[in-house]
């Protein structure tokens, strides 16, 4: 492998990592969505990686990194967590936080060293994803929940960009309470901040939660309700 990697392809470890992460592989289609750029062009990259010895892949299923390629991963995404963090407590919401912080993840290592001293070290950033080794939950999820249980939102793996915007639209975030209202395959429907609002699988399978209690007045299903979500 060579010694340094271009941005655009530091870029695409971070997001096969991420879509590993909330899915446990990275299909083309997923990739291409999350860089916003075509399937073959994704393909042609992945073929890269795997030949530079970061990545590998299953036929018909997707791609995953390999130990090398998660490392390199991980190291990044700490830079991007600190910087969240750091963000975040200048007063940006979690969404412009994350934003800028992907922004701003290339700079030299010895500031981002600087300003992780500066915050006092925290150990997560402000959607739950571990700076340092500290143990986070990653179950359960909201999808793994029954309607009309209660719950709070405790982590936001991945961090998708698709995802993350959707949040952002309705204001639901780390610390927020909810309660599922029904599901289905695509999705499902829950009370967030007051509101009644529809999201989609991938956001179900991304947010990791902490259950409060049960609402037994709740409904039991969907009954024909139907969402998009994603292909997974």
């Amino acid at each position: 492998m060579r010694n340094e990697l271009s941005e655009p392809m530091e870029d695409y470890i971070i997001t096969i990592y991420r879509l590993e992460e909330v899915f446990g592989i990275a299909r083309t289609s997923a990739i291409a969505r999350e860089m916003g750029v075509r399937p073959a062009t994704v393909t042609k990259i992945v073929w890269w990686l795997v030949k530079e010895g970061l990545a590998t892949t299953e036929k018909y299923r997707g791609t995953k990194l390999t130990t090398k390629g998660r490392e390199l991963a991980e190291k990044i995404l700490k830079k991007h967590r600190i910087l969240e963090a750091f963000l975040h407590r200048l007063g940006f919401d979690p969404y412009k936080s994350h934003i800028l912080a992907h922004r701003l993840e290339h700079i030299p290592d010895e500031v981002v060293n600087a300003i992780y001293e500066f915050i006092g070290k925290p150990e997560t950033c402000p959607h739950g994803n571990p700076i340092t080794d500290a143990e986070v939950p990653t179950t359960p999820r909201l999808c793994d929940l029954v309607p009309g249980t209660k719950a709070r939102i405790v982590r936001i793996l991945g961090e998708l960009r698709h995802v993350m915007s959707v949040l952002n639209e309705h204001g639901c975030w780390r610390g927020d309470e909810v309660r599922l209202i029904d599901k289905w395959k695509r999705g499902a429907r829950l009370v967030c901040g007051g509101r009644e609002i529809a999201i989609n699988l991938d956001v179900c399978k991304s947010l990791v939660v902490e259950v409060l209690g049960k609402d037994d007045t709740a409904g039991a299903g969907a009954s024909g309700n139907k969402s998009k979500g994603s292909d997974y």
